[in-house]
């Protein structure tokens, strides 16, 4: 049907009028959530009815899922709740829509503050507030379309790209070897780390990812379907007086769509520019009613796999060792580049020994000229190819899990499942059970060994000095597996109170299990003793030899490697809500909302089976434990109206948020040497009060301006309270004997205490927003400074799994008088004193964390977005988001420096943004998104890095890595509504295929790290996907 709009502002939508007894009549109608404007277009159509409404009151209103068999009165009903309009019939069977009736200052409960799970026939599972641009805190809001057009992969990708809050650097499944092969999310809101940063689904945590090191992770929602997400909350400050520990940074959450009925399928294909790297993906819908609307049933499932990438299908390793070759040979070198040759280093590195020329014992002695060289497989016996490429190596990747073969993004598969059931048992109650259960599996080809070998047996060695050589080995391939699955299962019971309150009790029970597993062969640890002249009862897998000999000869001593966990984390809920008004104020009702909640998460022991020394051995993983018991009231006053007669402060509105959270950690600890690993445990058992205030109002009918102080703490990790105890073994000298040696009897606390405080956070955001009178153009900035103090510094290395590392003994030495009672000493001697000793002998150092820490950052975040008409009934949307942090200082030590963190990978960059335009006619409309992504340092912060900024610069051949920016295109069509719709889905993601810039790390071995890329892009450059939605 055809729609125009004419100069006055009224919309005709042609139809055949409709009379009283065709309104009552029910119709089949499937809209998605989209612009008011359009639903209502669609809607005209459908029912075949004359719809008038005026662009300008319409606005940039958005409208909701629609599915179902529903009349015209019931389906506008729908559009319209929330909106602050109405319709009504006119004559000749037309339908306007009009401003609704000015309401009473008491809000109904259904639009007041509170959680929306307690709105009775709002089919919500949000247990949080819902979350506004406008509100008072700085909350940003991406909507279902927003995802949609992003053509994203999983929401990490999606958070990565579209929010530049989110410091993320890199993914787990972008260094599959450095997370164990895991593909799971990471988000990092201000770069404060993803333990900073609070992750719920419909306003609910998640069971925690565990972790065979520190306990736990980030709850994993990469599995989550993009097409169940209706919205993404995410408040860019603290938020502890709201969301409790571990909202420091800020909080996401992601609210589901419930309030659907319908069927709808959603298949999508794709594949990168090259051809490779497939992935695919289906998602299902399914929303009805079996009784009239009593029962409400909604089930989703979505599955996808990708197939990855390796090393060898992209060029990037190989250009980044070429970079590192040109700008510093030598320090190259020293990483053992292996190739698909013989790689020839004179001297031996490996025990210490710098390069040395070499000279080939062939000939009476023919010198190189140089101290390398290399020779292709099938012609290293030759003397006189060593001689011809003296002075160069191959640089190209080795056939094997140390090259071409190492995966570079891992093969994926992704499957969840939603479930949520709702029932009115009686007027203003209603049962409900919601469930979540997703899985992620990811495979990694990756290394497990180093392919160099020092060559000293004259009889072995074509040349006269010893040399390192290094080579290929396929066939020694290892596969590492990781799959984590979780699941949240909550039931419960809403009911309408009497004068306007609601209520919500509900128990959750969830679990959280990954497991990883690597197989796989490597050369035992005799393999290449032979080389350096040691007898060996087997032949000696010499590299110089036949290449066919030397893999024969090394399979001799092949060995099988293992390494394997598998954890699971158990969650247990209790929670009570209750929200309402409390007496009316000029603006609206105070409302309060409140929060009663007791939750434990549990992982038990478990063990660890690994190859160590060409054993496989298991070792045991701890037993960890946390409990939380919260109380939480969140108060909104609106103190005045927007007619109130102070105008500087109209619509002025207060929130105030108090929460009191007490949580008890339990992991493992020691204090006295000789206890078995993991034999005690140790309870860090604190109490915490924090607060959220804020302020908004409007001092013009187009501009709001807010402001709010929020706290929030960070508890000790579970691997920040786990110690042990040691036995020294360090050369260090005491102070306060004359710098005489430190005794071997002592005893060394290394690790975490139980003694920690949390970290405490505390943040404060002003900001103003300007709109139009018609609502077309939205424009927002807000200012944060976020401090944080106390924050935990662990003076040794740990991990639940080690917990051996020796502690920073020398640091307590020099700061005895700081930290009493760290060091323990015998009483001083008198013939000590004569000495001029002022300290007994040392008989035990504690080097476990301090809270000393602290962190600055101050952030401007700006959003905006202008709607306009383009041609005849197009419109052009124009949008962008832009975070510029340019101050992230952190020390970790209340009397030492400050470091800077912002520009470098470790930390945030300090300009991060996007921006697009979109233009829609009818149901076509196309759009351009571009990420832009600021420079950053080559190197990490911190005084290591400083000392050794000049050599990896050098390497690299500049301080910093250049910015990037990468544009997506996307377009849609919906075909013509009916009783099945259809909507084709077209996207080109890095549609300039711009390459990454090259970064050439100082990693010393190849194994660790050498992706090659800037890991903010994705490695698969320009691809393309298609999907195709079916509604019915």
């Amino acid at each position: 049907m055809r729609t125009s709009f004419v100069a006055i502002p009224l919309a005709f939508i042609a139809a055949v009028p409709a009379s009283a007894a065709g309104r009552a009549a029910t119709f089949r109608i499937q809209l998605p959530p989209q612009s008011l404007a359009r639903s209502l277009s669609q809607l005209a159509e459908r029912a075949g009815v004359e719809l008038l409404f005026s662009p300008a009151l319409i606005g940039r209103r958005r409208a909701p899922a629609l599915s179902g068999r529903l009349s015209l009165d019931e389906a506008l009903g729908r559009l319209l709740q929330d909106s602050g309009l109405t319709h009504r019939h006119g004559a000749g069977g037309t339908v306007l829509i009009v401003p609704a009736p000015q309401r009473p200052r008491a809000l109904a409960a259904n639009e007041a503050p509170v959680p929306e799970i307690l709105v009775i026939g709002r089919r919500s599972q949000n247990a949080d507030i819902r979350r506004t641009e406008s509100d008072i805190q700085p909350y940003q809001v991406a909507t279902r379309e927003d995802v949609a057009g992003s053509h994203a992969d999983d929401a990490e990708s999606f958070l990565r790209t579209r929010l530049p809050v989110n410091a993320q650097m890199s993914g787990p499944a972008q260094l599959t070897f450095d997370n164990l092969g895991s593909a799971r999310s990471q988000i990092n809101l201000r770069g404060l780390g993803p333990r900073q940063t609070l992750i719920l689904v419909d306003g609910r945590r998640l069971p925690s990812a565990p972790s065979s090191d520190s306990g736990f992770y980030q709850p994993d929602i990469n599995a989550l379907p993009l097409a169940s997400i209706e919205r993404i909350e995410t408040i860019t400050s603290t938020a502890g007086g709201i969301y409790g520990p571990g909202a420091t940074a800020g909080v996401v959450n992601f609210v589901l769509e419930r309030d659907y009925r319908g069927g709808r399928i959603a298949v999508s294909n794709g594949a990168t520019s090259r051809g490779d790297a497939p992935e695919q993906r289906i998602d299902a819908n399914l929303g009805f009613t079996p009784d009239d609307g009593r029962t409400d049933i909604m089930l989703t499932i979505g599955h996808s796999e990708s197939a990855g990438l390796a090393f060898g299908d992209r060029i990037f390793a190989y250009r980044a060792r070429a970079l590192k070759a040109r700008n510093d040979l030598g320090q190259f070198l020293s990483q053992y580049p292996t190739s698909a040759s013989i790689n020839v280093l004179g001297g031996s590195p490996l025990l210490g020994r710098s390069p040395v020329p070499l000279t080939l014992t062939s000939n009476g002695g023919t010198p190189l000229g140089s101290s390398i060289t290399h020779a292709p497989l099938a012609q290293v016996q030759d003397p006189s190819v060593l001689l011809r490429n003296a002075g160069t190596i191959d640089l190209s990747l080795s056939p094997d899990a140390n090259g071409a073969k190492r995966t570079l993004l891992p093969e994926i598969s992704r499957t969840a499942m939603l479930l949520n059931v709702r029932r009115a048992i009686a007027d203003g109650a209603e049962l409900f059970v919601d469930g979540l259960w997703m899985r992620n599996t990811a495979r990694s080809v990756v290394p497990w060994y180093i392919q160099t070998a020092a060559v000293y047996d004259p009889a072995l060695n074509p040349f006269e000095q010893p040399v390192t050589v290094t080579f290929p080995m396929p066939g020694f391939d290892n596969v590492l597996k990781n799959r984590t699955r979780s699941f949240r299962l909550t039931t419960g019971l809403i009911l309408d109170l009497s004068r306007g309150w609601r209520a919500n009790i509900d128990y959750t029970i969830g679990k959280a299990r990954e497991r990883a597993l690597l197989t796989g062969d490597s050369p035992s640890q005799e393999a290449f003793e032979g080389l350096l002249g040691f007898p060996s009862a087997k032949t000696v897998p010499n590299p110089f030899s036949n290449y066919a000999g030397f893999q024969s000869a090394l399979d001799a001593y092949r060995r099988p490697n293992r390494f394997e966990f598998s954890l699971e984390n158990r969650l247990r809920q209790l929670s009570a809500r209750v929200a309402g008004p409390i007496f009316d104020l000029a603006g609206g009702p105070l409302t309060v909302s409140m929060l009663a909640e007791d939750r434990s998460e549990h992982v038990p022991g478990s063990s660890l089976t690994e190859t160590r020394l060409d054993r496989i051995v298991e070792r045991p993983l701890p037993e960890v434990r946390q409990q939380v018991r919260s109380y939480y009231a969140e108060l909104r006053a609106p103190l005045l109206s927007s007619a109130s007669q102070w105008a500087w402060l109209r619509s002025l509105e207060v929130q105030l948020a108090i929460r009191n959270d007490r949580y008890r950690n339990t992991a493992p600890s020691e204090n006295e040497r000789g206890g078995a690993l993991f034999e005690t445990l140790a309870t860090s058992d604190r109490s915490t009060t924090v607060y959220t205030a804020g302020i908004r109002f409007r001092p013009a009918p187009t501009i709001l301006l807010r402001a709010s102080l929020s706290t929030g703490v960070l508890p000790p990790g579970i691997d920040q309270i786990s110690s042990r105890v040691v036995p020294y073994n360090d050369v260090a000298r005491d102070p306060r004997r004359g710098g005489s040696p430190i005794e071997r009897h002592v005893s060394v606390v290394v690790g975490g205490s139980p003694d920690l405080e949390p970290e405490r956070a505390r943040s404060f955001s002003a900001g103003a927003i300007l709109t139009t009178p018609d609502e077309k153009l939205r424009f927002s900035i807000d200012y944060t400074r976020l401090e944080k103090v106390g924050e935990i510094a662990l003076t040794s290395a740990n991990g639940l799994r080690y917990l051996t590392d020796l502690g920073e003994i020398r640091y307590f030495l020099a700061n005895e008088d700081r930290f009493p009672g760290r060091i323990k000493r015998q009483p001083l001697t008198e013939a000590d004193a004569a000495r001029g000793y002022t300290g007994g002998l040392i008989t035990r150092i504690d080097t476990t964390a301090l809270n000393i820490g602290s962190t600055r950052i101050d952030a401007v975040d700006l959003k905006g977005e202008y709607l306009f008409p383009a041609g005849k009934g197009g419109q052009v949307r124009l949008a962008g988001a832009i975070t510029w942090q340019p101050t992230y200082r952190r020390r970790y030590d209340t009397a030492g420096p400050w470091y800077d963190l912002a520009n470098h990978f470790d930390g945030a960059l300090t300009w991060r943004g996007h921006a697009g335009v979109e233009w829609s006619r009818g149901p076509f409309e196309i759009g351009l998104d571009g990420q832009y992504y600021g420079r950053y340092r080559v190197i990490s912060h911190g005084r290591f890095a400083e000392l050794h900024a000049e050599e990896t610069e050098r390497l690299q051949g500049s301080r910093f890595i250049r910015p990037q920016f990468y544009l997506d295109l996307a377009a849609a069509y919906r075909f013509p509504a009916g009783r099945w719709t259809r909507e084709l889905r077209f996207g080109i993601q890095n549609v300039l295929d711009q390459s990454p810039p090259i970064v050439a790390t100082n990693d010393q071995y190849f194994m660790y790290n050498q992706t090659g890329y800037s890991l903010l892009a994705d490695a698969r450059r320009r691809r393309f996907d298609v999907t195709i939605v079916q509604r019915f």
